[in-house]
């Protein structure tokens, strides 16, 4: 079974080029930046995730594992394309509920992306940990 890195889990997400072979024709997704996104360009987000996690320590001051936590994703989905009409809804109510969870436990909602090009349209809300964590 593949282990998902967070390269994989971008790449599938913003549908890059072999990247996602379970969809037979990827369609561009759309990308919502949250409050204040963390870098100008939603395709360098994996490249700021490997520095910024390359700064950080463990608690004990020791170096950080290479499989700690560095993105953390959720997705909400539509039940069907036939409920495509509701998709704006479900994004703003997701975002006001995902940010006030995440914000309890000190994560921080980076970008949405919502696929269109699946049975289910949903939307991928993706997450890192504060910088004060």
């Amino acid at each position: 079974e593949k282990k998902w890195s967070c390269k994989d889990v971008i790449g599938e997400d913003l549908r890059l080029p072999n990247c996602c072979p379970h969809i037979e024709k990827p369609k561009t997704p759309i990308i919502h930046a949250w409050d204040r996104p963390p870098i100008g360009s939603v395709m360098d987000f994996n490249n700021w995730i490997e520095t910024t996690m390359g700064m950080c320590a463990e608690a004990s001051g020791a170096r950080l594992r290479k499989n700690a936590l560095a993105l953390g994703t959720i997705t909400v989905s539509l039940s069907s394309e036939d409920d495509i009409g509701k998709l704006d809804d479900l994004h703003e109510l997701s975002m006001i509920f995902f940010k006030r969870l995440l914000a309890i436990n000190e994560v921080v909602p980076n970008y949405s992306i919502v696929h269109l090009d699946e049975a289910n349209p949903h939307i991928h809300i993706w997450a890192t940990p504060a910088p004060t964590q």
